[in-house]
């Protein structure tokens, strides 16, 4: 998995939520050059989403957690 997707995603096979520690990401293919699609646990697997997004959330998450 490129290092992009392990900052912004977490690692594969961890929980994905706090509440529900059954649901885990099961696997992060990546689109072309420019995105992920994330597949889960529960077979859950539709969306596309691009690195910048990604980037982007990571961001708040991280100013969400100095506050």
């Amino acid at each position: 998995m490129r290092k992009e997707a392990a900052i912004a995603l977490g690692e594969i096979g961890a929980p994905v939520a706090a509440t529900d520690a059954e649901l885990t990401l099961a696997d992060a293919p990546p689109i072309g050059h420019y995105a992920v699609q994330l597949r889960f646990s529960d077979g859950h697997d539709r969306g596309v989403y691009p690195w910048a997004y990604l980037r982007e959330l990571s961001g708040e998450v991280a100013a969400g957690a100095g506050a």
